[in-house]
């Protein structure tokens, strides 16, 4: 995914010169070619992410469209009153990109998990946050972005393998990335999986799994948090009785709160009603994204299973 952003951005950057790229001490061998190519729309800030933001806020007011690159929870939390002051409340032209979600980063320790960034973002006013599932939607959100004025949260995964049980026609044309437009992966009945980022990708296999369980679930890509798709929530959530939301993010204020809020709102009843993401408790093992997915319950065989039982 980080791969992708970066070809697509330098595409874009040959046709509107007015982009920028600002980091903080990040991206050495993954920017070179970037910045011998383009080094008048490049900055280094070096380990100042804090500056970073105010940097890119006053980029932003000379009429720039700013996308500030970092990874883990450095570019939201370490800089969390710069963003909200000065960013949001300004009305900054700015894109946050993390190249390193969830536990992207996870042999690095806890602190370069970025496991509570959707939630916190999301309670931002005026920030609109996307986390795509592969590297289509990667492509079409930083193209949608770099013609987009306004305050963006793009948060991508590391290194993830495309499920090879969804064609790049499917992704690329039936599934077109559209802002605030959740994506159908798999059209199923009675169940449904929401879901948000790379995390996805996994989701393919329990979805294979419960199949030759006689459970056919639908499963949703759900790349835009903010706005949320309130609309398709309400005509899926009618449609099924059984609702499971899947991220990989604190279960407190992310996808999953969303998604109850709307259901709540709209008197939506549906007789299962499960989330499953990362408890409410600091994850002190150090180990890769795999191994942490596992301690937290959230990997394919755990979602399988508890998806299994609760439909049972």
């Amino acid at each position: 995914m980080r791969d992708t952003f970066i070809k697509t951005f330098s595409k874009m950057l040959k046709k509107n010169k007015k982009l920028m790229l600002v980091t903080a001490d990040l991206g050495f061998g993954v920017l070179d070619n970037f910045v011998k190519k383009y080094p008048n729309n490049f900055i280094n800030v070096g380990v100042a992410e804090q500056n970073m933001i105010g940097i890119a806020t006053g980029l932003s007011k000379k009429g720039f469209n700013v996308f500030v690159y970092s990874l883990g929870n450095f570019p939201t939390l370490r800089c969390l009153e710069q963003i909200r002051n000065d960013a949001a409340y300004h009305g900054a032209n700015i894109k946050i990109v993390n190249v390193g979600g969830g536990f992207s980063y996870g042999q690095l320790g806890f602190s370069h998990h970025a496991t509570e960034d959707l939630s916190i973002m999301r309670a931002i006013p005026d920030v609109n946050i996307i986390s795509p599932f592969d590297e289509a939607e990667t492509e079409q959100a930083t193209k949608f972005m770099a013609m987009k004025k306004g305050l963006f949260y793009f948060r991508l995964d590391k290194k993830r393998k495309v499920s090879d049980n969804i064609t790049s026609a499917i992704r690329l044309k039936k599934n077109k990335f559209i802002f605030g437009k959740m994506s159908l992966l798999i059209d199923g009945k009675d169940t449904i999986i929401f879901s948000i980022g790379g995390i996805v990708n996994d989701l393919f296999q329990v979805c294979k799994k419960l199949n030759d369980d006689n459970i056919y679930p639908s499963l949703v890509s759900c790349h835009t948090l903010k706005p949320l798709d309130s609309i398709a929530i309400k005509r899926l959530c009618n449609d099924n009785s059984k609702i499971f939301v899947v991220e990989e993010n604190s279960k407190i204020g992310g996808l999953a709160s969303g998604i109850a809020d709307v259901c709540m709102n709209s008197s939506i009843k549906p007789k299962v009603f499960q989330s499953y993401g990362i408890e409410n408790k600091f994850i002190k093992e150090v180990g890769d994204r795999e191994h942490l997915l596992k301690i937290s319950k959230i990997d394919p065989s755990s979602l399988y299973k508890k998806i299994r039982n609760s439909i049972k």
